[in-house]
């Protein structure tokens, strides 16, 4: 082999490892890409699942709140104490979920207003949560405007655009 033969075949091998590392470079530019998109949609899904988890979690406080009217008409005062705690750990649960900032104030007046019911129970006149009661009804209300801010936000709109028009 020659001179020229040699050079012409480290030309070509040096080519070829130029064509080769583009590639490479090529292969993990589209690799980049496709795991920054996994990315977004992983982010997408958890915050659609969280939205959805959120909604059904107020409905279960909403359903303990329920539970709670009849429990004050019937002056079972106990298990309605117990009914206002067990909503209040599910709201304060809440507070902390991660997409939840702007029910912040929302959720801290439901929480001091299940408070306040609680300590009524707990003072000398609990039949004067009775009159409470429009407040806590008023909670209710509020839950249900989250459930459907959470199912609105979480791509349910149309199913609420429907029921409200």
């Amino acid at each position: 082999m020659g001179f020229w033969d040699v050079a012409a075949i480290d030309i070509g091998n040096v080519a070829l490892a130029g064509v080769g590392l583009a590639f490479v470079f090529w292969q993990v530019r589209q690799a980049r890409g496709a795991a920054e998109a996994a990315h977004k949609a992983a982010t997408e899904a958890r915050e659609v699942m969280t939205q959805r988890v959120t909604a059904a979690d107020l409905g279960s406080v909403r359903a303990n709140l329920r539970a709670l009217l009849p429990q004050l008409r019937a002056e079972q005062y106990e298990s309605a104490w117990l009914l206002c705690q067990d909503a209040r750990e599910q709201l304060v649960a809440l507070r902390s979920r991660w997409g939840l900032d702007a029910l912040q104030d929302r959720l801290t007046g439901a929480i001091m207003t299940l408070a306040e019911t609680q300590n009524i129970l707990e003072g000398d006149e609990p039949q004067s949560a009775l009159a409470n009661m429009e407040r806590i009804r008023a909670t209710l209300d509020m839950l249900v405007e989250f459930r459907e801010d959470a199912l609105y936000s979480a791509g349910e709109g149309n199913a609420h655009e429907q029921r409200s028009g």
